[in-house]
């Protein structure tokens, strides 16, 4: 039931990855867990996940990040943003342009992993207009000036001859 719904159970089911990241001056491990027991297996799997795995044995799981990340890039901030909500194992998942720093196959693939996540409701906000990914979501709602213009597949809206075709057409 919606009403009795608590913000309290509400944020404890929710994770939420944005643009802008804020990394603490700590270790990357610290950074991801937010000093947290975490299992090892977890762990290890969240850093695959979140593309993480190569920065982790370039510079080690305790390389501190620096103050609000400046020893990092901007996506590997987003893919410490993007673990720690994989960590947290949440019903449900916000995204909002959580992988615009990275480079197209980084982002294919973590988007991939994300969208393989089972018993997580997923709602990720993108400008990405590859055809490879949207196929892949349920639903996409395309919005201009603050309003649902249309809404369906990706195929529906290829189909159409709206605002979201020319967008994907315009992007190639």
């Amino acid at each position: 039931e919606v009403r009795k719904i608590t913000l309290d159970s509400l944020f404890e089911k929710t994770s939420f990855v944005e643009q802008n990241v804020f990394v603490f001056d700590d270790s990357i491990i610290n950074n991801i867990t937010m000093y947290s027991n975490v299992d090892e297996e977890l762990l290890n799997e969240v850093i695959i996940k979140s593309g993480l795995t190569e920065l982790i044995k370039e510079k080690g799981r305790d390389y501190r990040c620096g103050e609000n990340g400046s020893n990092l890039s901007g996506g590997e901030k987003q893919r410490i943003s993007i673990a720690r909500a994989l960590i947290n194992k949440s019903q449900l998942l916000l995204l909002d342009e959580a992988t615009s720093a990275l480079d197209n196959e980084t982002s294919s693939s973590i988007t991939n992993h994300l969208l393989e996540l089972k018993n997580t409701t997923k709602i990720m906000i993108t400008h990405n207009l590859d055809e490879e990914i949207l196929n892949k979501f349920d639903q996409i709602k395309n919005k201009k000036k603050g309003k649902i213009v249309e809404f369906g597949d990706y195929y529906e809206l290829m189909s159409n001859n709206g605002t979201f075709k020319s967008l994907v057409e315009f992007s190639k």
